[in-house]
């Protein structure tokens, strides 16, 4: 089983087969999240796969060498088909983590109304951590490309 593993900010975040696990900077016990529970993945600035390689929405190639000069921050938000699951049986810590860092939150429906189950997490990467780790993220491109889709998410 391969995954990918990325720095994100509060603490480290895992792709791979079984789905993404989120680690806490302050704790070793993960938060898993399975792909049938993951609906998309919006990766902000917006990307796309074209004729066999990531690029811009520019039409500019993104590489590992190229991804930190061609986009100034990255991120990715991971719309849930029910967010509850990842409060459950989580210590008062995780949950705090989860809440304001991760920024876990409901989707809104059209009506601007909060969807009772669905939601939202940013998984924000360290712009320095970006520049040196270009591969990694590309590889998180491809596990998330093989297991999930990507779509857009309009927040503020």
């Amino acid at each position: 089983m391969t995954s990918t593993t990325l720095r994100i900010e509060g603490g480290v975040v895992d792709l791979g087969e079984s789905g993404i696990s989120l680690v806490p900077w302050f704790t070793r016990r993960a938060v898993h999240i399975p792909w049938n529970n993951v609906m998309f993945v919006s990766p902000v600035p917006g990307i796309r796969y074209h004729g066999g390689d990531w690029r811009t929405f520019r039409d500019e190639p993104l590489s590992r060498h190229t991804i930190g000069r061609l986009v100034e921050f990255y991120s990715f938000e991971v719309a849930l088909s029910d967010r509850h699951t990842l409060l459950v049986g989580k210590s008062f810590f995780v949950k705090m983590w989860l809440l304001t860092g991760m920024w876990l939150k409901p989707l809104f429906t059209a009506d601007d109304t909060p969807h009772p189950s669905n939601g939202c997490i940013k998984l924000y990467f360290p712009k320095r951590w970006i520049r040196k780790n270009g591969g990694e993220v590309i590889a998180a491109l491809e596990t998330i490309k093989k297991y999930s889709r990507f779509g857009l998410l309009v927040s503020d």
